[in-house]
């Protein structure tokens, strides 16, 4: 899996690609269907659970998992999310998660009707993890601004969710946003540099995540950027579909979608138009362009021995369908606008988090529509 977070510059290009470059057919979706991407996209947060599941689990194929994470350091690291289609937790991309699940609730909560509970459910369970941050001093462990910023973003995003429904936790959320903020602005410093080749190499800068984190924390609703870091050719299919790299193409796609639908929102609010080069942008204009393993392993009833690192391939690699569902909307093409529906193919078809949650806030908002857009 490969993750990215948009510097703010690029905010306007994405836009501008996106209005000067693109001509899309009409949709043929219903709001009907948006509304069961939108339940589907929520439901698989659930598949993604990591810890002590609730009694409400839907997906009851799941069971506890990670129980003693942290135990070997002496902290509780019990919770949050698995990233993708494996068994890790990463704090960037879970708190990159967290803010635009909390984000999309709080531009498009209004047009999430049945989903609303679950959709706040969603952010919680990531926002309690996030919340387990170890107790000062942070500094001595070593600098990591870019964490730590992306954190204080969630969590005070997640805050301004849980404002009016549960004041008390929206208060710690932010007094704990304000606290990691402090940190990320003082000791600055990237922590996959600090620790090199010992982490994934998540591409997100300090000089990104910081804005972010500034913006959310005073609780300010502004548009930041969420979704290209590396410039390179960026490019649309003829149907329509922006392509940007070879693994894990849907997080530009979907953060997109889901900042020209939040930017169109702005617009309408304040009656205006924005200009792009030559181009005259309008709501409705940003509106029509935005228009795109752990299944695979036996449940732990069906299979109650351990299954191993090693040993779990072997399903992987099956050409067998997956013996549990987890449906995930959103999947992605190659450089030539093809699909392999294999799962192997993990460059366009593994699930994740972060590719996830922005498409919640876009559908959230077509499922919202009477009549296709």
């Amino acid at each position: 899996m490969a993750f990215s977070s948009v510097p703010y510059s690029l905010t306007l290009p994405i836009l501008c690609l996106a209005i000067c470059s693109l001509s899309l057919t009409c949709s043929a979706f219903t709001s009907q269907d948006y509304n069961d991407a939108l339940g589907k996209s929520i439901l698989f947060f659930e598949g993604q659970r990591s810890g002590k599941l609730p009694p409400d689990q839907r997906l009851k194929w799941r069971a506890d998992s990670g129980l003693s994470d942290g135990s070997s350091s002496y902290v509780d690291l019990v919770g949050g999310y698995y990233d993708a289609g494996d068994n890790v937790k990463f704090g960037l991309p879970m708190a990159f998660t967290t803010t635009l699940l909390a984000w999309s609730v709080i531009e498009f909560g209004s047009s999430m009707q049945n989903q609303i509970q679950n959709a706040r459910s969603a952010i919680r369970w990531s926002a309690n993890y996030l919340l387990k941050l170890p107790p000062p001093p942070w500094h001595l462990i070593r600098p990591r601004s870019d964490v730590a910023a992306e954190t204080a973003a969630a969590l005070a995003a997640t805050s301004i969710v849980f404002h009016d429904s549960d004041p008390s936790y929206s208060t710690k959320l932010l007094q704990t946003a304000m606290k990691v903020f402090d940190f990320a602005d003082k000791y600055r410093g990237s922590y996959s540099d600090s620790l090199n080749s010992v982490v994934c190499p998540f591409i997100a800068l300090t000089q990104d995540t910081i804005p972010m984190a500034t913006h959310w924390v005073p609780m300010m609703m502004t548009t930041l950027s969420v979704g290209m870091t590396k410039r390179g050719t960026r490019f649309f299919f003829q149907g329509g579909l922006l392509y940007k790299g070879s693994e894990s193409n849907l997080q530009y796609v979907t953060s997109s979608a889901f900042l020209l639908l939040t930017y169109a929102k702005y617009l309408s609010s304040n009656g205006g138009v924005a200009s792009c080069g030559s181009s005259t942008v309008t709501a409705q204009k940003l509106i029509s362009q935005a228009r795109t393993r752990g299944s695979s392993i036996p449940s732990v009833n069906a299979h109650p021995d351990h299954i191993g690192c090693d040993s779990g391939f072997q399903y992987l690699h099956s050409g067998s369908p997956n013996q549990m569902s987890l449906l995930e909307p959103s999947w992605g093409s190659d450089s030539n606008d093809n699909f392999a529906d294999d799962r192997n193919n993990y460059q366009q078809s593994e699930p994740a988090t972060y590719i996830n949650a922005p498409f919640v806030g876009a559908v959230a908002f077509f499922s919202a529509k009477s009549t296709p857009t």
